[in-house]
């Protein structure tokens, strides 16, 4: 795979692009807190929101001691300054720990490179910026001499995973809790199978993890720390499917999956084709472990393009679905070698639950991925959103040529940058007296949520993600990797897909 070179800076225009890419959190509330109203908005637009101390981000907030503006604005002067204190939490007065795990090895090792310089950057202008910029101006991070969010350097503590099993995830994530002190975790791309039992050890040690994506979070009981601002994989695997049967009007469908996805992922692909009344054999359901995906995958393409035996003049699948992008697309990479290549079959491969949107994976895989679809759904999609239309694409666009045109446009470049400028938003929103408690409840309060470019976020204690829409790409298979293919979001709805389907209610 190609690498990439270390972009100079990370641009705090992600902060206007938050996690899923939106540019503009406006919420009108009452002095006590209650929710008015809510809207998208542009990109002059000004965030008004409580945190959950009670920390007003907007006009009207609480002001210091000292008599200046409210605290988290720049009139607020020495009042922004943290101070107080809880090293087993991760954070001092002048301190704060973030962690995360990267895989660098392997098939995964571009990917945790590529992710770990962006993020590295991104940590690094937390520390560099006194303000947010644009609709955030008035918002004041730092404090008189003191780097960082409310006075505090934020630190990053990465643990590089060498073997890519779960045991060794679990060993790094009680290093970086037990160790290493983190205020919490933060990832986007490594899979339930491999950081299963690491996120029970964070979670049972209360610790907040904010994640892109993880099967787990449509349960919170099971996962009562883990919080993701993007699109919940099952409703994008959902509209994936959906978009397959209503609109290509695929009648075969074969499933390639990670086998931690059996109760989610597969289960959903599986209800709506029934629903659908094109239900889904069980020999057209193939599991491997994504981190082995890489290893080869002769035996499971062999077993999928002919699991309609028997039903049908046609024993092959007119459309696969892989729930992952290694098994997307090294699957793609073994359906070539054995003459089955999609784009040559009438095969529609489509990649979905945990975005294959990664300039690498395409470059590895080339014409095999032609015409593939993915998604781009927990982030703007740039380059394809039209920047009058979503105002922070346009800073997205200018940021990157500007900071870092060296890394690809792809989730892992804005993935990173775009979290840890949510990050630094979030602990704003909560303010420089800081606590897990109180970050928890200032994710668990985005609601109405937005930003002028992607669906609305709405974080509940029933569900830790906050988006419910997804937008079509499709590989190229040449050095243009992507393109646009359904040009806006996709719901649910509009595919009739009922929603309980999702929810197994």
């Amino acid at each position: 795979m190609r690498l990439r070179g270390v972009a100079a800076a990370v641009a705090m225009a992600f902060f206007v692009a938050a996690c899923n890419g939106h540019a503009v959190l406006v919420e009108r509330r009452t002095a006590e807190g209650e929710l008015v109203a809510a809207s998208e908005e542009g990109a002059d637009s000004l965030v008004s929101a409580k945190g959950s101390k009670g920390v007003d981000l907007g006009s009207s907030g609480a002001s210091g001691a000292s008599g200046g503006g409210p605290v988290g604005t720049a009139a607020a002067g020495e009042n922004n300054c943290a101070t107080n204190s809880n090293p087993e939490e991760g954070f001092t007065e002048d301190t704060l720990k973030l962690g995360t795990i990267i895989p660098v090895t392997g098939a995964l090792r571009p990917l945790g490179e590529q992710t770990a310089r962006v993020m590295k950057l991104a940590v690094e202008n937390l520390n560099k910026t006194t303000h947010i910029p644009g609709p955030y101006a008035d918002l004041n991070w730092g404090c008189p001499d003191r780097p960082g969010v409310f006075g505090r350097r934020v630190e990053l503590k990465i643990f590089s995973l060498q073997a890519n099993t779960p045991e060794e995830a679990l060993a790094g994530m009680r290093r970086l809790i037990d160790v290493e002190n983190v205020f919490l975790v933060r990832d986007c791309y490594l899979q339930t199978s491999l950081m299963g039992p690491a996120s029970q050890y964070q979670n049972k040690s209360g610790v907040p993890g904010v994640w892109c994506y993880f099967s787990e979070m449509p349960y919170p009981e099971l996962a009562p720390w883990n919080y993701s601002p993007g699109t919940d994989p099952q409703v994008a695997a959902g509209i994936h499917t959906g978009y397959l049967i209503r609109k290509l009007k695929r009648e075969r469908l074969a499933i390639l999956a990670d086998p931690t996805t059996e109760n989610s992922g597969v289960r959903v692909v599986r209800a709506i084709a029934e629903h659908f009344d094109v239900p889904i054999p069980d020999d057209c359901i193939v599991y491997k472990k994504a981190q082995e995906a890489s290893n080869g995958m002769r035996s499971e393409i062999a077993r999928i393009r002919t699991c309609y035996q028997g039903r049908g003049a046609n024993p092959s699948p007119d459309a696969v679905i892989a729930l992952d992008a290694l098994n997307g697309v090294f699957g793609a990479m073994e359906a070539r070698s054995q003459g089955w290549r999609g784009a040559d079959n009438n095969v529609q491969w489509s990649c979905t639950f945990t975005s294959c949107w990664i300039e690498s994976l395409a470059d590895l895989c080339g014409a095999a991925c032609e015409g593939m679809f993915t998604d781009c759904a927990a982030l703007p999609c740039v380059p394809f959103a039209d920047p009058d239309k979503y105002p922070a694409v346009k800073a997205l666009q200018d940021a990157r040529a500007e900071d870092y045109p060296s890394e690809p446009e792809d989730i892992l470049t804005y993935a990173p940058a775009a979290i840890t400028g949510g990050l630094g938003l979030w602990l704003t929103m909560t303010g420089p007296e800081l606590s897990r408690e109180a970050f928890r409840e200032t994710l668990l309060g985005l609601r109405n949520w937005s930003a002028g470019i992607g669906p609305i976020i709405n974080i509940t204690p029933q569900d830790h993600f906050g988006a419910k829409s997804v937008w079509l790409i499709q590989f190229t298979g040449n050095g243009q990797y992507f393109r646009d293919h359904t040009e806006r979001f996709l719901t649910l709805g509009e595919l009739g897909v009922p929603y309980s389907i999702i929810t197994d209610d």
